[in-house]
């Protein structure tokens, strides 16, 4: 739901107002210090594969505050074979949700030389990580069951992240996805939203930022439950999984956005 992002989350503003009465110190520093050895470890793996002595083992990112696990690869490719098969509300949320995600990662991309806290940098490399993840995986499903990855005749979109591309009814691709404004798709930043957040620097950008992807991944919780009231809706396991894996893991950065947020001198 585009609007101004200075409009600042219900959520946001009552989780900060409460936490700034705390001591954040020690819950604080636990989160910098999970993130940091979540991060390192599958920066230092490059990326989600490692190799231990001959053997290939494959690395999935935790929820955050949570460790990465190492899991079977037979496991991850029995996980990738279609397994029911898809709705049309199925479809439509992957495809808005890669939208979703994508906008998401256009706005972790401004953080870097915009701001030198490192507890926003460090939070920021987590979100794009478990984003870039959660990507794939969506496309990955789409694939999986021999649908597009967005709807014919949706319109280009620009600024998108790079490595992720737009495939067309045969599969084709036609470049790069869009992480604009989108028909009406919860949370969704406006352009004049986006343009704001690039405009900004400092700490004015990092409120911005709290505040616009506070309500972005809002707007991905809502789509999450709009999914999950459709009858017969999300009979695929791994698509079932992945939902309410979004859906936590959403809930879980929006309390570390509050605690960034109370940790803001005022504006």
């Amino acid at each position: 739901m585009p609007g101004s992002a200075r409009s600042v989350p219900a959520a946001l503003v009552a989780a900060a107002l409460l936490l700034s009465g705390c001591t954040l110190g020690g819950a604080g520093q636990a989160e910098r210090t999970a993130d940091v050895e979540q991060v390192e470890g599958i920066e230092q793996g490059e990326g989600t594969d490692q190799a231990q002595g001959s053997e290939v083992v494959t690395l999935r990112p935790g929820l955050p505050g949570e460790p990465n696990r190492v899991v079977d690869p037979d496991a991850v490719e029995a996980d990738v074979a279609p397994a029911s098969p898809f709705s049309d509300a199925d479809v439509a949320f992957l495809r808005d949700m890669r939208v979703h995600h994508e906008q998401a990662l256009a706005m972790t991309a401004l953080v870097e030389g915009r701001t030198d806290r490192e507890d926003v940098l460090l939070f920021v490399r987590r979100m794009d990580i478990s984003q870039t993840a959660e990507l794939e995986q969506l496309e990955r499903m789409l694939t999986q069951h021999e649908e597009a990855v967005r709807a014919a005749g949706a319109g280009p979109t620009h600024g998108g992240h790079s490595g992720h591309e737009e495939h067309d009814e045969e599969g084709g691709h036609d470049g790069h996805s869009t992480p604009g404004a989108h028909h009406a798709m919860p949370g969704m930043l406006s352009e004049q939203d986006l343009a704001a957040l690039e405009a900004a620097t400092g700490d004015a950008f990092v409120r911005l930022f709290l505040e616009g992807m506070t309500r972005h991944h809002e707007g991905a919780i809502v789509m999450v439950e709009e999914l999950l009231a459709v009858d017969g809706s999300a009979a695929d396991p791994r698509l079932f999984r992945f939902a309410n894996h979004v859906d936590s893991d959403q809930r879980i950065e929006i309390e570390r956005m509050a605690r960034l947020y109370a940790e803001l001198p005022p504006a």
